[in-house]
């Protein structure tokens, strides 16, 4: 006789095909994977000596919503069951396009720039230049004659060149700090400039905003009325090429007189032009 094998295998079948997991409602529902099971149904089949062999018991399945029903076709039946999964996601960060560099922006050239005049000279002796007066004939004759030249223009006499003020003047331009000195002498100080004679005639060019009427000191006409004060004789300057350090642009023109720019005599000192 047949024992009803078939049936106890194609219900444990079922509840395999029943039992595959759904992976929730939150899963994409356009991907679906068919799975396809295959299990043999294997008939045994026993013989007695005596009595009709009983008729084989047909399989019993449970209906499922989510499994077909089982089709048998020969020696096996064809389980067909549906899942869904989710597409593949990258477990990857996401690349990020690296930062645009930093751009610095251009540095602007320094814009040439001078200072005030010194105060009235007084009786306190010179520091020590720390550094020699420019040598050769060209710098010193260039200061000299930019600086006439200017005051031939209001009549008033011609300047000599003075070593000692010259070598005073090397050592201010030597520390590279664009700052007036405060010792005895005039001095007007410029930085930034092609040469020295295009610092002297911006010195100059301050003549425009001079009152002549009123004869006062103004700290906009001072490097002017310093070039053209009557009374003073003599002149020496210095340059160094400081090219930024100390925060002075360039070159740094110093040039110191031996007088200049006292207060109450402005009107006797500062002419108008001839």
């Amino acid at each position: 006789m047949r024992v009803a094998y078939t049936t106890i295998l194609s219900a444990a079948l079922a509840a395999s095909a029943l039992a595959f997991p759904f992976r929730g409602a939150n899963q994409k529902r356009d991907d679906a994977v068919e799975i396809v099971t295959e299990c043999t149904t294997i008939h045994v089949t026993e013989y007695a000596t005596s009595g009709p062999s009983p008729s084989p018991e047909p399989p019993v399945v449970k209906p499922n919503s989510d499994v077909d029903a089982p089709a048998p076709t020969g020696d096996y039946t064809k389980y067909r069951s549906k899942s869904r999964r989710p597409r593949p996601t990258s477990t990857s960060a996401p690349e990020t396009s690296p930062p645009p560099p930093a751009v610095t922006p251009p540095i602007e050239s320094p814009v040439p720039t001078s200072k005030e005049p010194a105060a009235a000279p007084t009786t306190s002796p010179a520091p020590a230049p720390s550094s020699p007066a420019p040598s050769g004939g060209s710098f010193e004759s260039e200061v000299l004659a930019a600086h006439n030249d200017k005051r031939a223009l209001h009549g008033v006499p011609a300047l000599t060149y003075d070593k000692t003020l010259a070598d005073y003047a090397a050592g201010v331009s030597a520390t590279c700090k664009f700052e007036h000195s405060h010792g005895p002498y005039g001095e007007n100080l410029a930085a930034g400039y092609a040469s020295a004679a295009e610092a002297i005639k911006a010195w100059y060019d301050e003549e425009k905003l001079y009152n002549y009427a009123s004869g006062d000191f103004s700290s906009a006409t001072g490097h002017f009325t310093q070039l053209v004060w009557k009374s003073t004789t003599k002149v020496g300057c210095g340059v160094k090429a400081c090219n930024g350090a100390g925060g002075t642009p360039g070159e740094f023109l110093t040039c110191n007189y031996d007088t200049g720019n006292v207060i109450g005599q402005f009107q006797a000192n500062v002419l108008p032009p001839v």
